[in-house]
C-alpha cells in the first residue's frame, strides 16, 4: 500500500485501542527506552554542542509513547535545549499524543505536527535536522515509498547527524514464516485476555 495522508490505518479501532499492541510485541518497552537513551546521549555528546541546530523529527509519533521516552532520556541528561517535532498523520493517535504529552507540549519540548512523512521531510529545509527517530514506523511502508522516505532523511540531516530507527525486520526464510505466525499468536492471545474480537479482526 502507499502510505499517504490519505490512507488512515489507525482510524479506527486499531487507533483507538494501539497501546494494546504493545502487550503483543516482544521487548516493547525495551526497545523504546534504548532508541531515547541511545539518542539522548548522541545529543549529549561533544560534537553536537558544535551544531546550531537543536531539533529533533520523531516520524509518526502514535499515541506519543516513544516521544515521552526521549523527553524524559533529555532530561535526565540535563539536556533542556533540544526540541523535539513528533509527526503523524491521524487525528486519531495526536489526539492521544496530546493528552500523554500535556505537560511537555505546554512546555515547548514537543511540537506535535499532523503531516505525511515524506510530504514534511520535503517541506523542510535540506540539511536542517540534527536527528531523526522512528519506532515501529518504517516497516508499515511498501518499498517505493520507504525508499523515498529513507532519501528524505538522509537530505534532511546536517553533518554529524544520527538516523536511528526501532523497527521490524524480516528473517530469512523458514525463521520469518515460524516468527509471523508467533506474532499472529500474541495478538490472538492478547484479544482473548481483553475481551476484544474486534481488535484482532483489524
Amino acid at each position: 500500500f502507499y502510505c499517504s495522508m490519505t490512507d488512515k490505518r489507525f482510524s479506527w479501532l486499531t487507533g483507538q485501542e494501539y497501546n494494546l499492541r504493545a502487550k503483543a510485541v516482544p521487548h516493547y518497552e525495551q526497545m523504546q527506552e534504548q532508541l531515547a537513551r541511545y539518542l539522548a546521549l548522541f545529543l549529549a555528546g561533544d560534537e553536537w554542542k558544535l551544531s546550531i541546530y537543536d531539533s529533533c523529527i520523531e516520524l509518526w509519533c502514535g499515541t506519543g509513547y516513544t516521544t515521552k521516552k526521549i523527553i524524559e532520556n533529555l532530561k535526565y541528561l540535563n539536556n533542556n535545549s533540544t526540541n523535539l517535532y513528533a509527526i503523524d498523520n491521524e487525528d486519531i493517535m495526536l489526539q492521544q499524543a496530546e493528552m500523554n504529552l500535556e505537560t511537555v507540549i505546554s512546555s515547548w519540548r514537543v511540537c506535535l505536527v499532523k503531516a505525511d512523512i515524506l510530504h514534511y521531510l520535503q517541506g523542510i529545509w535540506s540539511q536542517s535536522s540534527r536527528s531523526i527517530a522512528s519506532a515501529m514506523t518504517i516497516n508499515n511502508f511498501d518499498a517505493a515509498y520507504r525508499s523515498k522516505v529513507l532519501q528524505g532523511i538522509y537530505n534532511s540531516l546536517v553533518q554529524w547527524w544520527l538516523f536511528i530507527n526501532a523497527d521490524k525486520y524480516a528473517l530469512e526464510d523458514p525463521q520469518h514464516q515460524a516468527s509471523l505466525w508467533w506474532q499472529i499468536e500474541q495478538f490472538q492471545k492478547v484479544a482473548r485476555e481483553e475481551n476484544n474480537p474486534e481488535f484482532l479482526k483489524e
